[in-house]
């Protein structure tokens, strides 16, 4: 969970986790409750009581200034809700380095996020319980990368080429597209693209038509060569990731197939038809429906692992320095672009990682440098006036959850 408001504090000086006790472990399935600190509870739930309370009514006081034993009431149930859901997030974050720290899944590699079992909260003062379910397997080995280089000998500079068509084509969709966007007054002006429409758009040098089309023709090469250069990458970490064995039990397959199941279900159920008669009209085994929901879940596991394996193995972590601050900001203007909240420290420092890794694995690949994700020259030009201001690229910012010393990444 994130939240936008700057009266929750960005780092306080608490652990998250004051104590893991482990149920059961079984079957590559552990149980766990883990207790958090009292501490951290307190910061949150202050904070969410200062947020929450501003807009409490009550007669004779104004809004949000009556005293706190006639709010608090009000509003308690909803402060807990909030503040244990940030708790959860919190503890979903530390628990895996918590985990490798106490050697309770040493030598192993967590196969999906904990599922919560339930909550023990009596008050702000004792440590909540979190009961966790948690899938794990044996920790599988990294397979040799060497043995892995990005094939481009069958790629031709002929398949980038653009065809004038292509260009009028997307010339006339960006008016288009501009028509829509603009008031028709100012439509009216312009009955096809010219030389002042091209103006309109403020397209660095580009004033004219003509220049437009010459844009867009070096512009669409290089999204094509992109495009090219990106399925290159996808074949051959498709074949690393299905170069690691990992162990998943049963349980974990057939509890990922019935949620698919129940969610696909829900969905046909709004138009009245059952799964059965999905499969039927549609032509779908049922059996290889199955296989693809596996085939996807178990892409996405092997995914997951190479990366945390890649970047532990290779001490790949975020710097202040010149380079990494340029993945910060790859990072905030990425998670910024998916979605309508502010991303949290967590989210940004996370993103900024995986963005590091992946060109640390193109390089060793031998990938063009053109799909590198931030590239020595951006470095040489920027690297300068960045040293001489260390706050662009942080990531301290309003609204950021919290994430405590041992938490950091």
């Amino acid at each position: 969970m994130t939240t936008s408001n700057e009266n929750v504090p960005s780092e306080p000086k608490h652990t998250i986790i004051d104590e893991i006790k482990t149920v059961s472990d079984k079957d590559q399935v552990l149980e766990l409750e883990v207790k958090t600190n009292p501490g951290l509870q307190k910061v949150l739930y202050d904070a969410y009581y200062k947020e929450l309370s501003k807009d409490v009514e009550i007669k004779g006081f104004r809004k949000g200034q009556a005293p706190r034993e006639l709010i608090e009431p009000q509003i308690y149930n909803k402060i807990v809700e909030r503040f244990l859901m940030h708790l959860y997030s919190l503890v979903v974050t530390a628990l895996p380095a918590e985990l490798k720290k106490q050697g309770i899944v040493k030598d192993a590699v967590l196969l999906e996020e904990p599922q919560l079992k339930g909550v023990d909260f009596k008050a702000v003062e004792i440590p909540a319980t979190f009961k966790l379910e948690l899938y794990y397997a044996p920790k599988p080995a990294l397979p040799d990368l060497d043995k892995f280089k990005i094939d481009m000998s069958d790629v031709k500079e002929d398949s980038f080429k653009v065809t004038d068509k292509e260009v009028e084509e997307f010339v006339l969709k960006l008016y288009e597209d501009w028509k829509a966007k603009t008031d028709k007054k100012t439509v009216s002006e312009f009955s096809e693209p010219s030389d002042k429409w091209v103006q309109t758009l403020k397209i660095p040098n580009v004033s004219t038509l003509k220049d437009l089309k010459e844009w867009l023709k070096k512009d669409l090469a290089n999204a094509k060569k992109y495009d090219v250069l990106r399925r290159k990458v996808d074949e051959t970490m498709h074949k690393i990731y299905h170069a690691i064995e990992i162990s998943v039990p049963d349980t974990l397959k057939s509890k990922v197939l019935e949620a698919q199941k129940q969610a696909l279900s829900e969905q046909l159920k709004s138009l009245g038809v059952t799964l059965e008669q999905y499969f039927k009209a549609n032509k779908v085994d049922p059996k290889q429906f199955e296989e693809d929901v596996l085939h996807g879940f178990l892409d996405k596991i092997r995914s997951r692992v190479f990366w945390e394996m890649y970047i532990e193995e290779n001490g790949i972590k975020i710097e202040d320095d010149a380079m990494d601050r340029q993945y910060v900001q790859q990072a905030v203007y990425h998670l910024s672009s998916h979605s309508q909240q502010q991303p949290s420290t967590t989210e940004i420092l996370l993103d900024a990682l995986m963005l590091k890794a992946q060109d640390h694995l193109l390089r060793r690949l031998g990938a063009p440098k053109d799909l590198l994700i931030v590239k020595e020259i951006d470095i040489e030009k920027k690297g300068d006036k960045q040293e001489g201001n260390k706050k662009k690229g942080s990531v301290k910012q309003k609204g950021d959850i919290l994430i405590p010393d041992d938490a950091k990444i």
